[in-house]
């Protein structure tokens, strides 16, 4: 739905974390925002370098040791909670996140602890990666809608959102650019269709009055259409039906028939007028 940059003059190599909190969970919260991704910058980690002589003597097996990690680190997602406008994601803690809850997790007998077998260290990631603008180095922010959510009102919201976020003192000198909006095609193709059909409109009723030269008879046809339409979204406003590029052009397609067959029955009622038949019977 949305594709952003963010770069900065400073260095954003180590600010998964900044951007975490202030950017892509502000972003989660969001109604009909459905999936946010960050690219180019990683989160810190915990690396475990084991000693091969200590796995040896304290005859410690690499699969046990990795199920006990797994089962003693997890991170879930326990789903959403909305309230009073506001959507919160919920995640039990089951997530070791200090160098010192790993240090002293008890990995077998007689209270072997895991610093007894290896090394743990808070380092940056590997980046194989990145993102670029202007041919430098940035960070990528994609964002995914829920299937369900209206592209441009949920694109609105993360619009506004985001100058919220831009003015926070811990965002400044930190530049956040749009690079894809999927929205904005929405809108441009609906605002093509529209013109389209208020085009083909326009020059069926010109059309019409070249070849009968009668303004009241016109008139009628030309009224039909705008008021044919104003019907129509009333009814899509009360049963909550959305305007986009499927519905518009249904109602351009119905249009361009409301035109035909106003043009052929307005032809014939003027043709058996003029063969001395009063209006009423004409009609």
């Amino acid at each position: 739905m949305l594709q952003l940059r963010i770069s900065s003059q400073r260095d954003l190599s180590n600010a998964y974390d900044l951007l975490d909190r202030n950017l892509k969970q502000r972003i989660e919260r969001i109604d009909g925002v459905g999936q946010v991704t960050l690219y180019g910058v990683e989160k810190k980690e915990i690396r475990i370098e084991l000693l091969a002589n200590r796995l040896q003597n304290y005859n410690i097996d690499l699969n046990d040791l990795n199920q006990r990690l797994s089962r003693a680190n997890f991170s879930i997602s326990a789903g959403k909670i909305n309230d009073a406008g506001l959507r919160y994601n919920v995640r039990p803690m089951g997530e070791l996140t200090e160098i010192e809850d790993f240090e002293n997790l008890v990995i077998g007998d007689n209270n072997l602890r895991l610093k007894d077998i290896a090394t743990v260290a808070y380092t940056s990631p590997v980046r194989n990666y990145a993102r670029h603008l202007d041919r430098k180095y940035a960070i990528g922010l994609d964002i995914v809608k829920e299937s369900s959510a209206n592209t441009v009102a949920t694109a609105d919201r993360v619009l506004k959102e985001i100058a919220e976020i831009n003015e926070l003192p811990e965002m400044q000198g930190i530049q956040i650019y749009e690079m894809n909006n999927q929205a904005e095609g929405i809108l441009s193709s609906l605002e093509e269709l529209m013109n389209a059909g208020v085009l083909g409109a326009g020059l069926s009723v010109i059309m019409l009055f070249f070849f009968l030269r009668q303004f009241g008879t016109t008139l009628i046809v030309a009224t039909a259409v705008p008021f044919s339409l104003v019907v129509t979204l009333g009814f899509f406003y009360f049963l909550n039906i959305s305007i986009n590029i499927l519905s518009m052009t249904g109602l351009i397609l119905a249009i361009g028939m409301l035109v035909d067959n106003a043009v052929v029955v307005t032809e014939n009622i003027h043709r058996h007028r003029r063969n001395g038949i009063e209006p009423a019977k004409a009609a």
